[in-house]
């Protein structure tokens, strides 16, 4: 059985990950974005290997942090 990278906790719903070889809670949120800001998210995140825009966000926002 395969079991993707991101799975289901069943207790509260949200989504565990692991992370740098730590299981992790995903938080969810509103965030506001310019419509100009958006166009550019949905015209790379399918390039940039992620799967979704918030994939994508998670995945600029670490490389920022490096």
């Amino acid at each position: 059985m395969t079991v993707s990278k991101f799975t289901k906790d069943r207790d509260n719903g949200g989504i565990a990950r692991e992370i740098d070889g730590v299981t992790a809670d995903k938080m969810r949120f509103a965030v506001y974005l310019f419509p100009e800001t958006m166009k550019t998210i949905n015209s790379l995140y399918k390039g940039d290997n992620c799967s979704t825009k918030s994939e994508f966000i998670e995945k600029a926002v670490r490389l920022q942090k490096t």
